[in-house]
């Protein structure tokens, strides 16, 4: 089914529509660590507390960079290059957004800050291991190059016109 071309401006209102769902989810990230973390912090040792809550804020971020990247390798828009740069700098936004919601809920500063950066980090492996694995389940046929004068780049198994 051939689709009519989009003007410019539509798909630039879905990049940034995205984009803007990504950092949402950061803030809505934030705010289930703040409803999860008193549970996990009692379960576990007092001295042990701070390690807790930064490795609960690490699992919520590896899970939210796995459901993006395979949202991405989904809908990967008109544009995959740019949809996918936006995407890696929105994860990064929204990886702060996340520890600075915690922040602001319940003062807590992580003990280690590059908990922010895991998403973007587990959303660009997901798109990658995503990617090598559909390159590796339907591999693109490789293409027959012709010398000089004899016709143009085919599809290998097509030998075309010959003279």
């Amino acid at each position: 089914m051939h689709r009519p071309p989009r003007s410019g401006v539509v798909p630039l209102v879905l990049d940034v529509t995205w984009v803007f769902t990504v950092l949402v989810g950061g803030a809505l990230l934030g705010l289930a660590w703040r409803v999860v973390v008193p549970f996990v912090q009692e379960w576990s040792d007092p001295a042990e507390a701070g390690v807790a809550a930064d490795g609960t804020m690490a699992v919520f971020e590896v899970l939210a960079g796995l459901v993006t990247g395979c949202v991405l390798l989904r809908w990967p828009g008109r544009s995959r290059l740019r949809r996918f740069l936006l995407t890696a700098a929105a994860t990064v936004g929204a990886g702060w957004v996340a520890v600075a919601t915690a922040w602001v809920l319940v003062d807590w500063t992580p003990a280690a800050p590059g908990v922010a950066m895991v998403w973007p980090v587990s959303a660009v492996a997901t798109v990658f291991l995503g990617s090598c694995l559909a390159m590796a389940l339907w591999p693109v046929p490789r293409a027959e190059v012709l010398p000089p004068g004899r016709g143009e780049v085919l599809p290998s198994g097509d030998p075309g016109p010959r003279p």
